[in-house]
Order: C-alpha cells, then sequence, then structure tokens
C-alpha cells in the first residue's frame, strides 16, 4: 500500500466517489439510438422549429429523459463540425435535464439546415432552451 495515495484518497483529492456528479451525467442510458425509438418519437411525439432546430418531444415511462440526434453530413457536410455540434447539443441537455417538468421524455434534435461555421454553446443553448419552452417542457 501506499500511504501517500491513501492519504489523497481520504482526503477526497484522488478518486471521485461514485455518487459525485450524477445529476449533471450523461449515461448511455439517456441516448436513444434504436431506428425504432427515433421512428415512434416522430409519429407520436409533438414537433418544434427554431431556426435550423427541430425537437421532437414524446413523454416516455422510463425514469430519466433521453436524448436522440439525427445531424446528416448534407446539412453539416465536415465530420468535426458535426462532432462539435453533437457535444454542444449533449452539453445543453446534460445541464438543463434536471429543469424539465412533468414527467420524463424522449427528446431527438434534428438539423433542418446548415449552421454558422463556429455555432457556439451560448448560440446552441438558446435555440434549444426556446424549443423545450415552445413544447412546454421547460
Amino acid at each position: 500500500m501506499n500511504p501517500s495515495r491513501d492519504a489523497k484518497d481520504a482526503a477526497g483529492q484522488g478518486k471521485i466517489s461514485k455518487g459525485v456528479g450524477k445529476r449533471y451525467g450523461f449515461s448511455k442510458f439517456e441516448r436513444i439510438k434504436k431506428n425504432s425509438e427515433f421512428t415512434k418519437a416522430r409519429r407520436l411525439g409533438g414537433y418544434y422549429k427554431e431556426g435550423a432546430f427541430t425537437l421532437t418531444i414524446l413523454k416516455n415511462n422510463l425514469e430519466r429523459h433521453r436524448l436522440g440526434m439525427s445531424i446528416g453530413s448534407s446539412k453539416l457536410p465536415l465530420a468535426p463540425e458535426r462532432n462539435r455540434l453533437k457535444r454542444l447539443i449533449r452539453e445543453v441537455f446534460r445541464i438543463n435535464k434536471s429543469k424539465l417538468k412533468n414527467g420524463f421524455y424522449d427528446i431527438i434534435i434534428a438539423i433542418r439546415r446548415a449552421l454558422p461555421r463556429k455555432a457556439d454553446y451560448s448560440t446552441v443553448e438558446g435555440k434549444l432552451l426556446v424549443l423545450l419552452k415552445k413544447a412546454k417542457a421547460l
């Protein structure tokens, strides 16, 4: 055993305990991946548009909110831009999911047209929060 390492862990400077930060996490169980789940949400859910984004939202019977994204290469042809936008959307969802009200939702974000090359976090967050307010989920 390494005494200096044990002292660090006991002081809270080493490993992070399991329960810390779970409220703002984004686990694989919070992702919509199956085509059938996307189709069900699109068929039965509400549909809202704001700028380049569309939001499809459907209440689910799970104990958590879930997020799905549909960002095609025809709208954002460069992979780094698509991946950056997905990271921004996930971050907005991760930070704001605790503010959603009236049950749990499956939320699908899609891109209708190309965004400015360097869309920043505040722009993406603003558009997505407007969509959630339109859907009366926020």
